[in-house]
């Protein structure tokens, strides 16, 4: 029932991102922990278009990279 919650999310040039995140609390977890998927894309694309990455249960923070420059994205990170 927990989520993780983002901490950072900045850019780090016209083309890329940087995201933390800290893990939901462990009351939260009801079961294993298998990891995160992290979904993103441009705000008015659709779901189709999106990237989608499997990330481990260790990882707290990424680098989004090859970015569209001024363009607004959306990101959901989901346990």
């Amino acid at each position: 029932s927990g989520m993780p919650t983002i901490t950072s999310a900045y850019n780090t040039s016209s083309t890329s991102v940087y995201l933390a995140w800290a893990p939901p609390h462990p009351a939260t977890i009801h079961g294993e922990m298998l990891g995160y998927r992290l979904g993103y894309g441009p705000r008015y694309a659709d779901l189709e278009e999106w990237r989608w990455r499997e990330l481990g249960g260790d990882v707290t923070r990424i680098q989004l990279e090859e970015l569209h420059p001024f363009t607004q994205y959306l990101v959901s990170l989901q346990v």
